[in-house]
């Protein structure tokens, strides 16, 4: 992780326990450098990071396709559960929150995730114009929010 990344980063951890939902957003497209900054983030801390993508579509494969949307907060729940309370988690490879099949609107899954504990996630897009997007426009799984009383820092792109 560059240095003015850490620098951005650790106030805004700093800040979080003290906000109603405890999440901070690393953003940044494909190669911008996310995974890096939260694994540097993670051995600055001492906590492992989880692979969302990968833990979640793991124990999805034993839930029938048409009840999978219904399953997805408990079985994210169960991931995060295993995680020390005091300590963030570090959350990599969100993208599967933005599968269409499982019907989430993925701002509000990690926000709810979030309620209790802190959470540091990455978020493939870009934030342009008080915005917090995901997917160009015209794509399906296109997601656009404010990013009012969000904590996010913003990588550069390649």
């Amino acid at each position: 992780m560059s240095p003015s990344a850490m620098d951005r980063l650790l106030p805004l951890l700093a800040a979080a326990p003290r906000q109603f939902y405890r999440l901070v957003l690393v953003v940044g497209a494909s190669g911008a450098g996310k995974t890096a900054t939260l694994r540097a983030l993670g051995e600055h801390l001492g906590v492992g990071v989880v692979n969302l993508g990968l833990r979640l579509s793991e124990r999805l494969l034993d839930v029938p396709v048409r009840y999978r949307p219904v399953e997805v907060l408990g079985l994210l729940d169960d991931i995060l559960a295993t995680s020390d309370g005091d300590l963030p988690v570090l959350l990599d490879n969100t993208e599967i929150l933005f599968e269409l099949a499982l019907e989430q609107q993925p701002l509000q899954v990690l926000q709810r995730l979030s309620r209790n504990r802190t959470v540091v996630a990455t978020w493939s897009g870009v934030v342009q114009g008080g915005r917090l997007t995901y997917a160009p426009v015209g794509h399906p799984a296109r997601r656009e929010y404010a990013v009012d009383n969000l904590l996010l820092i913003s990588l550069p792109g390649e």
